[in-house]
């Protein structure tokens, strides 16, 4: 074999196994993968005025998703500590990935809003508020409302309750059955319409009751009495919710009630103090365990899946932020 020879032998390997690469790492299975992140203590990221000051341990939990490739695909079907979740469950099908951070960085701030409300509720203050209703930002082909509902419709009434934050449109379908009829006043190009709409289930999780449908919160304005601020960084999604009331509740409150437990947990949180289901609860009980919380708080909708994968800390479910109050007075 001549020198030119080998040389193109050698230039044909090289972008062969360059290829591989490529296909073995940088191809997209059209999967995420979701694994463990972290737990992260909320007293770092949350300044209250007239704090008490408690040197409390309160963690809220995060997952990681990054895009799959075939060699993270294999890594998700062979770690017992991840899941795979196909695109279009997570993310809208008409939304970028930027879209769709933009999106979950907005329900953290509405997670936080919100949390701020019960918090100074709870702790005894009044709190002001007004909002332009909920909008439809996409709607998934499999949702059971997609022939009745339209991107741009703005929910003001859902079963009977002023719809406000997205949070508590979630909360309140989440707490009937999957096959519920639900009646809503919805706004549609001005137009105000009485519609029925049939209660799904979630892609992610079929034992919680879903529209399937992406939505935002419209001109939310609360007055609060006392300055609360956060700084959450990348942090997205609402989950984080029932662990940022307990945080303020508990700086507001001369009691510290949490004393010297490490609490870790995760809920969305709405204005009467309910807590609502979550993803990711798998990796958020590694999460917890692998900062050795003694108690996980979280939403009783995920308590069995919790307690499956939990192996040292104590699952509590709750309902209602009274719940954790309740749990935290009775164990000091």
């Amino acid at each position: 074999m001549n020198f030119n020879a080998r040389k193109l032998q050698t230039i044909a390997i090289a972008l062969a196994l360059l290829l591989m690469v490529f296909l073995f790492i940088g191809y997209d299975t059209g999967y995420l993968v979701v694994r463990p992140g972290d737990a992260i203590l909320i007293g770092d990221m949350v300044e209250i005025e007239n704090s008490y000051g408690h040197d409390s341990s309160v963690y809220l939990l995060t997952v990681s998703q990054f895009t799959a490739s075939p060699l993270a695909y294999l890594l998700g079907v062979f770690s017992p500590r991840m899941d795979l979740m196909h695109h279009s469950v997570v993310i809208p099908p008409d939304m970028d990935m930027e879209e769709y951070y933009k999106l979950n960085r907005q329900r953290m701030q509405e997670s936080q809003d919100n949390a701020k409300v019960v918090a100074l509720q709870q702790a005894g203050y009044d709190v002001p508020m007004t909002s332009d209703g909920v909008e439809i930002v996409d709607i998934l082909p499999t949702s059971t409302v997609k022939e009745v509902l339209q991107v741009g419709d703005i929910f003001k009434v859902l079963d009977g309750e002023k719809v406000m934050l997205s949070d508590q449109l979630i909360s309140i379908v989440q707490s009937k059955n999957v096959g519920d009829e639900i009646t809503t006043t919805i706004v549609r190009n001005e137009v105000e319409k009485e519609l029925a709409l049939k209660v799904g289930r979630s892609e992610s999780d079929p034992k919680v009751p879903a529209l399937g449908v992406f939505i935002q919160t419209l001109n939310w304005e609360p007055v609060y009495p006392i300055d609360i601020s956060f700084d959450t960084g990348q942090i997205g999604g609402p989950s984080a919710g029932m662990m940022f009331v307990l945080e303020i509740y508990n700086q507001l409150t001369e009691e510290d009630i949490i004393g010297d437990l490490v609490v870790a947990g995760t809920g969305t949180i709405n204005f009467d103090g309910s807590v609502g289901a979550i993803g990711g609860m798998k990796q958020k009980v590694y999460a917890a365990e692998n900062k050795q919380a003694d108690v996980l708080f979280c939403p009783i909708e995920n308590y069995e899946e919790a307690i499956a994968y939990a192996t040292e800390v104590e699952v509590v479910k709750v309902n209602h932020f009274d719940d954790i109050v309740n749990f935290l007075n009775e164990n000091k």
